[in-house]
C-alpha cells in the first residue's frame, strides 16, 4: 500500500479538523434553555435595568437561550426550590442558609448596601418604632426578607399590635402610595429608592430609618459544577452590580424561620 499523497494528507487533516469542530459543537450544544428564577422583589423594570446584560452574557457563554421567571410570591420561591425547578435562583440573604440545607450551592453574593429603608413623606416627624403607633405601613410581603425583618423589629419593640401592616404589590407602587398619602410608611430596599427620580424622591419623600439586611445571592442545585463555574465568571465580569465570593450569613428571624419550616412541611406533606 502506497503512503497517502500530500493532497490526501491535507484532505485527512481537514476531515480531522472538521470532526473535531463537529464534536466540540455537539459537546457544547444546548439541550435545553437555562432557567433563572427571581423572587417577588425583582420586577420587569429591574430585570431590564439590572439583569438584561447578565442574561445576554450567560446565554453567550452557555450557547443557550436564557429564560427567566418572576415569582409572584415567596410560596412560589419555596416551591421552585423544593422541586429543583431552575438552573439558578436569586435569593435574599435570609433564604440562602435554608437553600443550602436543601443541597443548593451559593455561587456568588451581591456586594451592595445591605440595608432596608423605611420611608415616609417629607413632613413625617417620627424616627423610632414607638412613633409608628396607629400608622399604616406597607411591606412587600409578610415573608419577604424586608417585611419579616421589619415585623420582627416591631415585635421586639412591643409595637407589632399597634401598627397596621399592608402588603404592597411592588416596591415601586409602595413608594408612590406613600407619596399619594395612601399609606404612612413603606419598607423598601435601596435599589428601588435609587430608581425613583431624585427630583421627585427628594421633594416628596425621606428615609426615616435604616435596618440591616443580608446579602442576596445566586444559588444553583446540586450537581451543577460546570454551570456554576460559568455563572460565577459571568457574574464576576458584570458591571451593573458587583458580585463577589459566596458568603453565607445567618441570622435568626423567628417569624421567617417559622414560615419557611411550615411551608416546607406543607409542601412535603409532613
Amino acid at each position: 500500500m502506497y503512503p497517502p499523497s500530500l493532497s490526501e494528507q491535507n484532505m485527512i487533516k481537514r476531515l480531522i479538523v472538521l470532526l473535531l469542530i463537529m464534536q466540540s459543537s455537539f459537546i457544547s450544544a444546548c439541550d435545553r434553555d437555562v432557567q433563572i428564577a427571581y423572587p417577588p422583589f425583582v420586577s420587569l423594570l429591574t430585570v431590564s435595568k439590572f439583569f438584561s446584560h447578565f442574561h445576554q452574557q450567560l446565554a453567550s457563554e452557555m450557547d443557550c437561550r436564557v429564560n427567566y421567571v418572576l415569582n409572584k410570591s415567596f410560596d412560589d420561591v419555596l416551591d421552585g426550590l423544593l422541586e429543583y425547578r431552575y438552573n439558578a435562583v436569586l435569593l435574599p440573604g435570609e433564604y440562602i442558609s435554608m437553600a443550602t440545607e436543601l443541597g443548593y450551592e451559593l455561587v456568588s453574593t451581591l456586594q451592595r448596601n445591605n440595608s432596608i429603608f423605611i420611608i415616609a413623606k417629607k413632613d413625617f416627624k417620627g424616627e423610632e418604632f414607638t412613633d409608628y403607633a396607629g400608622l399604616n405601613v406597607l411591606i412587600l410581603d409578610h415573608f419577604s426578607a424586608s417585611g419579616a425583618r421589619f415585623e420582627q423589629a416591631l415585635l421586639g419593640s412591643g409595637m407589632h399590635s399597634k401598627v397596621t401592616l399592608l402588603e404592597g404589590q411592588s416596591y415601586e407602587r409602595m413608594m408612590l402610595s406613600v407619596m399619594a398619602g395612601k399609606a404612612d410608611l413603606a419598607v423598601i430596599i435601596p435599589e428601588y429608592w435609587a430608581l425613583l427620580s431624585p427630583d421627585i424622591r427628594d421633594k416628596h419623600l425621606k428615609i426615616v430609618k435604616k435596618m440591616r439586611s443580608l446579602s442576596a445571592g445566586f444559588v444553583v442545585p446540586p450537581d451543577s459544577l460546570k454551570f456554576r463555574k460559568v455563572l460565577y465568571q459571568v457574574l464576576k465580569n458584570e458591571t451593573v452590580f458587583t458580585w463577589g465570593e459566596p458568603e453565607i450569613e445567618t441570622e435568626h428571624l423567628p417569624l421567617l424561620d417559622k414560615y419557611i419550616k411550615n411551608r416546607i412541611s406543607e409542601t412535603l406533606g409532613q
